[in-house]
This record gives C-alpha cells, structure tokens and sequence, in this order.
C-alpha cells in the first residue's frame, strides 16, 4: 500500500509542479526549488516505502591489498583440500538444493574446494564458497546481514525457488512492514517460510555464529538430508519456528 501511495504522489507532485508553473508563469527560480523538491522526494524513496530503488547485493569480502591478485592466486594453491566430509556435504547441499542444469559444474567446483579457514580475507571455507556462488549467480547457500532490508530477504528466496525450483510462489511484500525493517523483524522469516512450506519447501539457516543468517531453501522432504550436510560443512542446522505474536 505505501510504495503505490508513494507513486501516486510522485505523479501528483509532478503535475502540480508544472500546473503551478504554467499557471502562474513562474521564473527560473521556482522550477529549480520545485526540481530540487522533486529529486528530494525520489531520493528519500526507502523512507516512505521501505525500499530503495535498487536491491543490493551483498558486499564482497575485501582482498589484502598487500598482495597481489596473481601472488593470492599462487598463495590458495598451496592450500590444503577440504576434508573429505566437508566437500561430501558440499555436493550433497548442491544436489538436493540446485537446480539439476547447474550441478554439474558446482561438483566439479566442490570437488577441488580447498580449505580457507586460515585465509586471513576469508576466515571460513563457507565465506569463499559463498562469495564464489555470488560472483556466479547461483542462489544456493546465501548470506544476509542482520540489517539487511526485507526485500533482500523476498530477492533472495525468490531466486533460488525460480532458479532451483522452477516455482513462483506468492510471497509477503516488502512495503507490508515497517519503513526500514530489516530481516530481523520479528516475523519476517516465518512470514516468508510460511508459503513456502504450503508449497513443500521451507527455508533453512546454517547457523555460523555470527551476525548473518546463512539462508538456503530445500524441500521440506529432505530437512533431514540437508541438516546432515550442513552438518558435514560444519556448521549446526537450524529451521523457522513460527513467529506467535503476544
């Protein structure tokens, strides 16, 4: 409701602004304080609506400037593999959360994965296998901040049913909570689990400790399955719980 209310008095101001201007045969001055209204109202967008004009994408880990892309690169060489188990969880994660086109590749990718918990840029393995599905548009294994806008949370979701899935599902709209509510509003991630569970999906968090949600969205069939490879990848498993308001 507020981001057509928002548009419907864009169009109004605009019109009013050359109405008045015509009119009144306004000078120089008054259509470059009304332009400056203007852009003001477009720029301020998110905080009558509660989101921007563009979706962000989550920043990447920022390399070393210390070093070298080329001397990085020879660094990771020398990295030992991941455990065994942990790249089995990997594979396992991607297929039962891929889309079938895209595993091939991804296997291959898991296959050869390397260990970065001692990677100073990185810190975990997860962090690099995150950046890298980013850097690929694969919404497999995603990372939202805590203070991420809740229509990052829609983009995200959305994606990785489209894309794995082949499923469009009705999904809470982003103006529906508060200006500037982020993930961590206090239904958010039930309101969204929600209708994917209608559907036979849900979504799952890979609990890593920190200030994110870790999100990937399976169906609801291989819960099992998929907490035992999160398991594997190292990292406690954890699913929606009903948001119950007071």
């Amino acid at each position: 409701m507020r981001h057509r209310l928002y548009y419907i008095l864009l169009l109004v101001f605009i019109a009013g602004i050359v109405l008045t201007g015509l009119i009144l045969h306004a000078d120089g001055r008054y259509w470059i304080w009304s332009l400056a209204g203007l852009v003001l109202y477009i720029w301020c967008k998110d905080v009558f609506t509660g989101q921007p004009w563009f979706g962000r994408m989550p920043s990447p880990l920022q390399r070393n400037p210390g070093i070298s892309e080329e001397a990085y690169q020879l660094q990771v060489l020398d990295y030992p593999a991941a455990p065994g188990d942990e790249q089995a969880g990997y594979r396992t994660l991607a297929q039962l959360c891929v889309a079938a086109e895209k595993q091939a590749d991804l296997l291959a990718f898991f296959g050869q994965l390397k260990d970065f918990s001692r990677d100073e840029d990185y810190g975990t393995t997860l962090n690099y296998v995150m950046e890298y599905l980013d850097e690929h548009s694969i919404h497999f294994i995603m990372t939202l901040d805590w203070r991420a806008a809740v229509e990052d949370l829609e983009w995200r979701v959305g994606s990785a049913l489209k894309d794995n899935f082949d499923q469009t599902l009705s999904l809470p709209r982003p103006e529906d909570y508060p200006p500037r509510a982020s993930v961590s509003h206090s239904s958010v991630f039930s309101d969204y689990d929600r209708p994917l569970r209608a559907a036979g999906f849900q979504i799952g968090l890979i609990n890593t400790g920190s200030d994110e949600y870790v999100v990937l969205v399976h169906r609801t069939t291989d819960k099992e399955a998929v907490a035992k490879a999160v398991g594997q990848i190292g990292y406690p498993y954890m699913e929606i719980t009903e948001h119950r308001s007071a």
